[in-house]
């Protein structure tokens, strides 16, 4: 590997990306049931860190213009807290799915960004949620039959990960969009306070509830 590619890959999602490229390669190169595990695996590792990637994404764009609320705040924590009767607080590790957290990400970006329209009822989704549990099958295999993989399963599971990097982009780069309006707007109204606006003044406190006194 030449050191302009090394850089290339550098980082969480360089690596990842790296291992789908390397295991797709080696599953073209030689086509055997090993290589076709290995290639579904990175794909799904490789989803999984970008879903988390998206997830931080649209949850720091929405803590920060105030659009997440308490209780997806506590569907999106990594523990859940318990009180004992004795009054001694405990936390347990919660497991989100990969396919629940995707949606639930998607659900909270359209609430500040209501033009992402991903298509959850085409065959992109389907894919997915397909491949995952395959994925999830060849993890925990019972029985032979549970470590065999199609050419359909193949070919569905490139589709899946090309069809999820390219809603990524898309929801990503309007929940940008949509934070830059959102920055525009308060520093638009910002000017106008400071301008002494009193009608401006009048319609902010109108539209936020905010008792803000005349100067």
């Amino acid at each position: 590997m030449t050191d302009d590619t090394k850089e290339l890959w550098a980082g969480f999602l360089g690596s990842l990306m790296f291992d789908v490229q390397d295991a797709l390669k080696r599953q073209q190169m030689e086509d055997e049931p090993t290589n076709r595990r290995s290639l579904i695996r990175a794909l799904i590792a490789a989803v999984e860190g970008l879903a988390w990637i998206y997830r931080e994404h649209v949850v720091d764009i929405a803590n920060t213009i105030d659009a997440l609320t308490d209780t997806e705040r506590a569907a999106l924590a990594d523990t859940a807290a318990t009180v004992d009767d004795t009054g001694r607080i405990s936390t347990q590790k919660r497991y989100l799915s990969t396919t629940a957290m995707i949606r639930l990400t998607t659900r909270i970006a359209k609430k500040f960004a209501p033009d992402c329209a991903p298509d959850f009822g085409g065959t992109g989704w389907a894919n997915l949620k397909a491949t995952i549990a395959l994925r999830n099958r060849i993890a925990h295999p019972k029985q032979q039959e549970d470590l065999e993989i199609s050419d359909d399963d193949v070919a569905r599971a490139i589709l899946a990960f090309d069809w999820f990097i390219d809603v990524v982009i898309a929801v990503m780069a309007q929940s940008n969009d949509a934070f830059r309006d959102h920055v525009r707007e308060v520093g638009e109204i910002a000017d106008l306070l400071k301008a002494g606006d009193h009608k401006m003044l009048e319609l902010y406190r109108q539209a936020s509830g905010d008792p803000l006194r005349e100067a």
